[in-house]
């Protein structure tokens, strides 16, 4: 039988747990999962050395559009009930490095600051099923000091796992019954858990059942390259289904509306995302908020897979699917609240689905949804960053300045853009010198130490170097020298070779010596530039004596 052929049998029983007859299962529950599972739980945190891709929606500027709504959203619910009577509990789910979770808290109190809300508690959760990312957070120094501001928390939870979600610091624990309000992140994390696939055919719905992969087989490891389940060896086999099928009835409902209105068709449905949602929804009461960015067409019903084999992008040994949020926008409001999706023009778009509170009485957060994700999107204003790459070698200083503010100094677009802001250094005058040293202090304010990560510290010393602002670039340099150490070895060479350029100009020659040397015992190659500083200075320290 050729691969993703179709084999309609009878009814298969409505378990949502169980393995099917003949050996075959729901796609949600094969083993390609569990392949992306262990990826995840075995790499922890070396996941994000650059081979997941995250910072479309990692970065200080969706980081602000969600603290911006958060924080009106917030004030509605303070207006509402006189004041908020505990701390506020947001919870991000699939946190990985923890960089995104970083961002928004810093943002979050930013805006308590400046807008006279010191008497606005919260409480920030940074989740994930990797029990490495839990570990990594937890001893991160630039997290531990807003744990001790009483901001932040951590725990290890598995999105569609039933179980109350316990707070590491605090001890707190979150389960169903508990009726505690939530807000909910979810930055490309739906993407990439468990979805069922079923196939409309003359009013009936039929579910695509799967053995899996073959044993021994694993992922490949490929780069952000389409790989379709034939490819992985998972043939689809059809059988009409039955209902009750998820034993949720609001998540049966939606199905069954799909089968009743869509056309003939093969479409994915977001099984775990939907089941993970409703035990938050019963842990909060049905008092939730949801923010939620991913490869998604907004409220467009689910478009057919081609061929019912629907397509993988693969990320290293993980892959991704498109998610449905018209799916998710149903399940809300079969429970009586509701959903804004941003135009879905990119692939890639962010909708906010609410239970609880009438979302016509917020009228915070309906304006900072108006402003901070219709009027300028961060999923269009990606695009533009993207395209602007293209331009922004041959763009004037000014041009680079005003870019870069746009994206709120975002350290990862500084450290591409790093040799332009270095040119524009050289040759900056007072205005523009005043520009770049508030940029790039602002970049450092959001530095984030991750492993391997190319030092945002030592690049903003850099620039202050080219400035002539000697101080500030030493005191960056020896930051940097703090978190990475002698690695590796050349940008640590040439971050002590600069330090002694810095000594030098501020007439330190005995500390530009000593640096002169480390720079030359470590270079890989013996660094000749150094050995001629070294030279000189051993000739002028002896003349001054």
């Amino acid at each position: 039988m050729p691969t993703g052929s179709i084999v309609e049998v009878g009814a298969v029983a409505a378990d949502p747990g169980s393995v099917s007859v003949d050996g075959l299962s729901r796609l949600s529950l094969s083993n390609l999962w569990q392949a992306q599972r262990r990826f995840y739980e075995d790499e922890g945190i070396q996941a994000w050395d650059g081979r997941i891709p995250c910072h479309a929606t990692s970065n200080p500027l969706i980081a602000n559009a969600y603290a911006q709504l958060i924080v009106r959203f917030l004030q509605d619910r303070a207006r509402e009930a006189g004041r908020l009577p505990e701390p506020a509990v947001i919870l991000e789910l699939g946190s990985g490095a923890g960089v995104f979770g970083f961002y928004v808290v810093k943002r979050l109190l930013e805006l308590r600051e400046s807008l006279g809300m010191a008497d606005l508690p919260f409480v920030y959760v940074m989740s994930d099923l990797s029990e490495k990312n839990v570990a990594f957070w937890r001893q991160h120094p630039a997290l531990r000091g807003l744990v001790a501001q009483g901001v932040l928390d951590f725990a290890r939870h598995d999105v569609g796992a039933s179980r109350p979600l316990h707070l590491l610091e605090s001890g707190l624990v979150l389960e169903a019954g508990a009726g505690r309000p939530l807000i909910v992140l979810a930055n490309y994390v739906f993407d990439t858990l468990p979805q069922d696939v079923f196939r409309v055919e003359g009013g009936r719905l039929l579910e695509g059942l799967t053995r899996g992969m073959p044993e021994g087989t694993s992922l490949p490891t490929l780069d952000n390259v389409a790989v379709s389940l034939d490819q992985l060896g998972v043939s689809l086999q059809f059988r009409e289904v039955s209902f009750p099928y998820y034993g949720n009835p609001w998540i049966d409902g939606i199905l069954q509306r799909y089968a009743e209105t869509l056309p003939d068709q093969g479409f994915l449905f977001p099984s775990h995302a939907l089941l993970g949602l409703h035990e938050l929804v019963e842990m909060a009461g049905g008092d939730l908020l949801l923010i939620a960015t991913d490869k998604s067409y907004g409220d467009s019903p689910p478009r057919k897979v081609s061929a019912e084999t629907p397509e993988l992008a693969m990320h290293d040994a993980s892959f991704s699917l498109m998610v449905d949020f018209h799916a998710l926008g149903q399940y809300f409001a079969a429970r009586g609240g509701g959903a804004f999706h941003q135009p879905a023009v990119q692939a890639t778009t962010t909708s906010v689905f609410h239970l609880g509170a009438p979302f016509e009485r917020l009228v915070e957060a309906r304006q900072a949804l108006s402003t901070f994700f219709l009027e300028i999107s961060p999923a269009d204003l990606h695009a533009l960053f993207s395209q602007a790459q293209i331009v922004m070698p041959g763009s004037s200083p000014e041009v680079i300045a005003a870019f870069l503010s746009l994206a709120r100094w975002d350290p990862a677009l500084v450290n591409l853009h790093i040799d332009q802001l270095i040119q524009a250094a050289k040759t900056a005058g007072p205005e523009m010198r005043r520009l770049l040293a508030e940029g790039m202090r602002r970049c450092v304010d959001c530095f984030y130490y991750l492993p391997g990560a190319e030092s945002t510290l030592a690049n903003a010393g850099i620039v202050f170097q080219e400035m002539q602002d000697y101080a500030t670039a030493l005191a960056y340099y020896r930051k940097s020298l703090e978190w990475f150490g002698q690695e590796p070895p050349e940008i640590y060479a040439n971050t002590v070779y600069n330090m002694g350029l810095c000594h030098y100009y501020r007439g330190e020659p005995d500390e530009a010596l000593a640096a002169f040397r480390e720079a030359d015992r470590v270079a890989l190659r013996k660094d000749m530039m150094a050995k001629g500083w070294i030279h000189h200075l051993t000739t002028e320290i002896q003349e001054g004596e």
